[in-house]
């Protein structure tokens, strides 16, 4: 997190300048992935199933994003129930992450959407 400039340069190398972008949410590899997540059915259609680590804590938060790191879905659960349900109704085909993060850290899956 933080400011970072970048430079960009055409191809001949005439033309050069920056930009300074400020990072205020990562994608990709979280720090502290402690584990992988059970996503069924992947790929899927209408909805997504999330079996819920059982050593996580009480409060939950789980993010659907897309690979650009858009959030699509999050929602906060309750460790009570032991499997999650995410509608995909809006959501286009495509490849997406899932995580959920926990006191204890990130657990993160792929999911593939075919509709």
């Amino acid at each position: 997190k933080g400011m970072t400039k970048i430079w960009a340069m055409t191809q001949d190398e005439r033309f050069s300048d920056f930009a300074v972008i400020t990072v205020t949410q990562h994608t990709g590899v979280l720090n502290q992935t402690i584990g992988k997540l059970n996503v069924y059915p992947n790929p899927a259609k209408n909805v997504i199933n999330i079996d819920i680590p059982s050593h996580s804590s009480k409060s939950i938060t789980l993010a659907l994003q897309d690979l650009g790191g858009r959030v699509l879905v999050a929602k906060t659960i309750t460790n009570d129930s032991q499997t999650a349900t995410v509608d995909l109704n809006g959501i286009s085909s495509g490849i997406y992450l899932i995580s959920i993060e926990t006191d204890k850290g990130y657990f993160n899956s792929k999911v593939v959407i075919n509709k």
